[in-house]
C-alpha cells in the first residue's frame, strides 16, 4: 500500500508507467495514469483536472511505490488496516479503469 498523503498532488511511478493522484481529507479525488513521465505540460492539466493552482504545485519528483506482493503480505500480516486496504483496492480499480479508458482512446485515434 502506498504511504499516500491526507491531501495534496502525488505522482508515483508504477511498473508501467506512472500515476498522478489528488488527495483530499484521506481519500483519493482524482488519479490519472501515464505510459511515460508526464512533462510540466501534462502535470499542469492535471492539475487543473483537479481543480488546483498549477502555480503552485510544480511536476514533483515520482515516488516509487511498494510492489503488490509486499502490500499484500503487510495485509495478511496485519500490518494494515482493512480501511487501508480498501482504498488500495480502490485506487488499483481507478487505475485499471483510467488505463481502459486510454486504451480505447488509442484505439479510436
Amino acid at each position: 500500500l502506498d504511504a499516500t498523503p491526507a491531501d495534496g498532488l502525488v505522482l508515483w511511478r508504477r511498473s508501467t508507467g506512472f500515476e498522478a493522484q489528488q488527495w483530499l481529507q484521506g481519500e483519493l479525488r482524482h488519479s490519472r495514469w501515464f505510459a511515460t513521465q508526464p512533462d510540466a505540460d501534462e502535470w499542469q492539466r492535471f492539475v487543473r483536472g483537479c481543480g488546483a493552482d498549477p502555480q503552485t504545485h510544480a511536476l514533483p519528483e515520482a515516488a516509487v511505490a511498494r510492489q503488490s506482493q509486499q502490500a499484500v503480505r503487510a495485509w495478511l500480516a496485519g500490518e494494515t488496516t482493512d480501511a487501508q486496504a480498501i482504498t488500495a483496492m480502490a485506487a488499483n480499480f481507478g487505475r485499471l479503469v483510467t488505463a481502459w479508458e486510454q486504451a480505447l482512446k488509442e484505439t479510436r485515434a
